[in-house]
């Protein structure tokens, strides 16, 4: 028992986490690829392995202690911006707001405790039995645990392949979980070899020609003669917090100075001497507009959509989308549920022309994870907002007939929603808007993250994706994973670009999730349990 008791074994889980938050952006434009795939080998091999002097007890507590560390290695270099955003969102100042970062620890990788409480149980259930458990199914267990187990800012094994955009061949047919599974199948691998000098030639051999194919097949096509331009400019006002929320809170000053920086940005280049760029729909991020919009009456008459956003479509020509409030039906005397996160569409005319509620709430940013108890907690917990749901699923269409839909925020990070919307709709959306806020933040490495992972959408499901900001950062997102020119985080612009579209092809990951990875690891499995001659695993000698 003493080798179990060295700290050795906490500080290497802890450097693995690290590791592993490395491969994803960082505010200094630092990464480092394969840290994913470093990191979670050195936590497979130094966690306790079974044997006849501990029990099933202690050997789950000891390895869900060292997956604890690795999880504090992640969080001190990838969510180290947490303290920040809870002092900010939350309202809550030090030293709570980092004794409440240092509590995420427990619920940043959820999937990683529940895979080594399986892991923990199997090895010691089979020990010292002629049963072997192949790679395979350790890797498939652990990219299906991530998948499917609820996590509140997803960034999973597979994701910093991104980096090799284009070369995401597989991504429209399996999604970001088949890289996951690759992933995963090096680090069992190198930690397998490392632990028992025993080289698992079938699972290296699989993610290596799952590799292969990801550079060798190519991203779905769209047809040339389908080719539609719309002219865009997304405005990043970079407002920040203080203003946002006075103004919310209707003082003048901030409601002014947010306005006229809105009109500004938005109507420039439509004057004698300046540019000849004519917008044709203008883009404003999430919650921008910050007083209600009455969605049943501003589809009625443009009398009742706001003066601002009518003056500014009545001097473009422009049809403008813009993220904004509206009240909702709300439980007498209280604010629980009192209002949505929502999206308009504007016509050129002025009148509201559809509108979108945001459906998937922050965790303790825009609501409380707790279902029925939620109402009872919103008198007691008073410092965040309660959102209602929205359960409006809209196509939008822009007046030269090219259609879209919309996401708000971190509803983004989720494929199984983002597929659900798409497979929803009555048509098929050429470009998806995503209207975000990360102004709550601050100047971390949050921003970049996020932008990152938003990438997957666009590659998953072979769409073009408009991803409009408050704070940065501003770009559109192709369907290969390349961006356009880009307004950088702190900075306040307008982006003007020609956004070309084209008749989109649905991906088999749309029609089929995670189905599709559901048969490529069964029959991965099935093949390795047959024991391929050529592809045993071989002791080293």
């Amino acid at each position: 028992m003493q080798d179990i008791k060295k700290i050795y074994r906490f500080v290497i889980a802890a450097i693995g986490g690290s590791l592993y938050a490395f491969a994803f952006p960082t505010k200094i434009g630092f990464f480092f690829f394969p840290g994913q795939i470093i990191g979670l080998t050195l936590l497979l091999a130094i966690l306790i392995q079974p044997n006849p002097k501990i029990s099933l007890k202690s050997l789950l507590i000891l390895n869900i202690l060292l997956g604890l560390a690795f999880s504090f290695g992640y969080y001190q270099t990838g969510y180290y911006w947490i303290p920040f955003t809870v002092q900010e969102f939350g309202n809550l100042h030090p030293p709570l707001n980092y004794i409440v970062g240092i509590l995420f620890v427990l619920v940043i990788m959820p999937h990683l405790t529940f895979f080594i409480c399986i892991d923990s149980f199997l090895k010691k259930r089979f020990y010292q039995s002629k049963f072997i458990r192949p790679i395979t199914v350790s890797a498939t267990i652990f990219t299906l645990l991530e998948y499917f187990i609820p996590q509140q800012f997803p960034a999973h094994l597979g994701h910093p392949w991104m980096h090799l955009a284009p070369h995401l061949g597989l991504a429209p047919i399996f999604g970001y979980s088949v890289y996951s599974f690759i992933s995963a199948l090096f680090a069992f691998a190198i930690a397998k070899f490392v632990l028992e000098r025993k080289l698992d030639f079938f699972g290296i051999f699989t993610a290596t020609i799952l590799s292969v194919l990801s550079f060798t097949i190519s991203l779905p096509e769209n047809k040339i003669e389908t080719k539609k331009t719309t002219a865009v400019r997304m405005v990043q006002a970079n407002i920040g917090n203080f203003m946002k929320v006075n103004s919310e809170r209707g003082d003048d000053t901030s409601l002014k100075e947010i306005y006229q920086r809105y009109y500004n940005l938005s109507t420039h280049g439509n004057n004698v001497g300046e540019n000849n760029f004519k917008p044709e729909l203008i883009i404003w991020p999430e919650t921008a507009f910050p007083e209600f919009i009455n969605s049943s009456l501003a589809t009625l008459d443009q009398l009742y959509t706001p003066t601002l956003l009518r003056e500014i479509v009545n001097q473009t020509g422009a049809e403008l989308f813009t993220g904004g409030y509206e009240e909702a039906k709300s439980f007498a005397g209280s604010d629980f549920n009192s209002q949505y996160n929502a999206a308009f569409l504007i016509s050129a005319r002025g009148v509201l022309k559809d509108y979108y509620y945001k459906i998937k709430l922050i965790p303790f940013g825009e609501g409380l994870p707790f279902g029925p108890l939620n109402r009872w907690l919103s008198n007691i917990i008073t410092n965040i907002s309660y959102f209602a749901s929205g359960d409006r699923f809209p196509l939008f269409e822009t007046k030269n007939g090219v259609n879209f839909f919309s996401l708000i925020c971190y509803e983004v990070l989720f494929p199984s929603f983002v597929r659900d919307y798409l497979n929803r709709l009555q048509g098929n959306p050429s470009f998806l808007i995503n209207l975000t806020n990360d102004s709550w933040y601050g100047n971390t490495s949050e921003p970049f993250q996020h932008l990152f992972l938003a990438k997957w959408r666009a590659v998953e499901f072979n769409i073009p994706m408009a991803r409009m900001t408050n704070t940065g950062i501003t770009s559109v997102i192709y369907p290969d994973g390349h961006e356009s020119d880009r307004i950088k985080y702190g900075d306040t612009g307008a982006l003007d670009l020609e956004l070309v579209t084209y008749e989109r092809k649905i991906t088999l990951f749309q029609k089929f999730g995670i189905i599709n990875f559901l048969l490529l690891a069964t029959i991965t499995i099935l093949v390795s349990l047959l024991k391929i001659p050529l592809l045993k695993d071989r002791a080293d000698v």
